[in-house]
């Protein structure tokens, strides 16, 4: 465990279930790398499997304090056809899948000619098993240029959970508030989560995303083309949804943590005002690579 990790765990206080929690998010994210063939690597896609399986099909269960519907998502003009595309891949093996859903701006509106597609798979629980899950990679990773063809600069696939994670469901995976404007693509459309609060996830993102920004700093000349300066410019701009939680306690969209992080911070107006001007006209030619670790310290000096 490395430094930073060793400091949030003493701040939640060492309850019994943290390292639960913690080994959940570890399987989430393996989870998220196995199905996500050509975006990460894996030196052992079939161990992979076996450690998801074996902890997936423990028995888990929970109590219900969230409910979120879901309404039908109709996909706008400019993607129908390759939408059309992903369905015809993913409907065929759609009994693998408990829920397939689209957040952010194509699911409420607002989406730019720089939008990714923001899609949630649910993988069924039961239905896991090692082989399902390493058919899956190979099914999904026929569907990723599909994603590039939506944006062509899409570094990060589908986000993918089991129905099990819903049981102890951590609001750093996605937030509440981000469910309810989600919209179904097929399956459940009513949503039931056990959330669980965990300081240590509160603040973990917006702590281990130090590194990353004052390396950038020392290294600008690893972002120069369209696509490393726009993967850059769309991970600072969720700084503030990272801050929001350690901040208040409470997770909120990335529009509003925006907001209020220029509220609460004004010396980060210019920086937060730029970053939305990039996505509005799809204009990633300088990437605001020392503003952003200026940020970034702006905040963590202030929490």
């Amino acid at each position: 465990m490395n430094e930073i990790e060793e400091r949030l765990k003493r701040l939640e206080g060492n309850p019994s279930d943290l390292n639960e929690l913690i080994e959940q998010d570890r399987i989430k994210n393996l989870l998220i790398k196995l199905l996500n063939k050509g975006y990460f690597e894996l030196d052992d896609p079939w161990a992979a499997a076996k450690e998801i399986y074996n902890w997936a099909s423990l028995r888990s269960d929970f109590v219900v304090n969230a409910v979120v519907t879901a309404q039908p998502f109709i996909p706008p003009e400019p993607i129908v056809e390759p939408f059309q595309k992903l369905m015809g891949i993913l409907l065929e093996h759609k009994h693998l899948f408990d829920g397939i859903y689209v957040h952010g701006s194509y699911a409420v509106g607002g989406y730019a000619e720089a939008s990714d597609l923001d899609m949630v798979y649910v993988i069924d629980t039961f239905t896991l098993s090692p082989y399902n899950l390493l058919a899956l990679r190979e099914i999904l990773s026929k569907t990723k240029e599909i994603f590039e063809e939506i944006d062509p600069g899409d570094h990060h696939g589908p986000y993918v959970l089991t129905t099990r994670m819903f049981h102890n469901y951590l609001e750093s995976y996605l937030p509440i508030k981000v469910w309810e404007t989600a919209k179904c693509v097929f399956g459940r459309t009513r949503l039931l989560f056990h959330t669980r609060k965990s300081k240590y996830h509160d603040l973990e993102w917006f702590e281990k995303s130090g590194p990353f920004y004052k390396d950038a700093s020392e290294h600008p000349e690893r972002f120069q083309t369209f696509n490393e300066i726009k993967k850059f410019a769309m991970m600072a701009i969720m700084i503030p949804a990272v801050a929001y939680p350690w901040a208040t306690g409470e997770y909120t969209t990335k529009q509003i943590a925006l907001e209020w992080v220029k509220e609460t911070y004004p010396d980060t107006i210019p920086w937060a005002d730029e970053l939305t001007r990039m996505r509005a006209d799809n204009d990633f030619t300088i990437a605001p690579i020392e503003e952003t670790w200026e940020v970034w310290q702006i905040i963590n000096r202030r929490m």
